[in-house]
């Protein structure tokens, strides 16, 4: 997509603009920030629109993989994930079909396809009117903690070494 907002360098390129939500994302699930991340270009460095593959590994042993890639067929559905642990699974696929193994989960119809864009404008408006918001782990410290993750990630990849917290 090189006509696309967000892979212009001066918008951070896509692991700045858009991964850094997943890496936040990976931290919100095991509510903990990482102890070191390796990260690995698949196909060309590029910085405003690499296949970048990220694994984080987190104080108790837990770990996450990213893959950012834009290399897919325009078909498949843009974001996906995938979360494992305790016997029970959950996929995501584009914010419209979720299914859970090993525990009942359901998503209402109206939130299906729902990325949080309203809820993050209450969010917003909570912070500069001084008040509190129910929704815990989405503060400055996981902005700074998922910005740096996403820094780090071209780091790694760049010197194919793993990188520990610097912050």
């Amino acid at each position: 997509m090189p006509g696309d907002w967000s892979n212009t360098r001066e918008e951070g390129g896509r692991i700045l603009g858009e991964a850094v939500h997943f890496l936040d994302l990976c931290n919100w699930f095991f509510e903990s920030e990482p102890v070191s991340l390796f990260a690995a270009f698949a196909g060309e460095e590029t910085y405003v629109d690499p296949t970048l593959s990220v694994q984080i590994r987190y104080p108790d042993g837990s770990s996450a993989s990213v893959l950012y890639a834009s290399s897919g067929d325009p078909k498949i559905g843009k974001e996906y994930f995938e979360a494992m642990g305790n016997g029970r699974c959950a996929k995501n696929d584009d914010f419209n079909k979720f299914q859970c193994f090993g525990a009942s989960q359901a998503v209402r119809w109206k939130d299906r396809g729902d990325k949080g864009h309203a809820l993050e404008l209450d969010e917003f408006a909570a912070a500069i009117q001084g008040r509190p918001f129910p929704i815990q782990g989405a503060d400055a410290r996981a902005g700074l903690v998922a910005t740096w993750m996403a820094l780090a990630s071209y780091k790694s990849a760049r010197a194919e070494i793993p990188i520990r917290p610097e912050i």
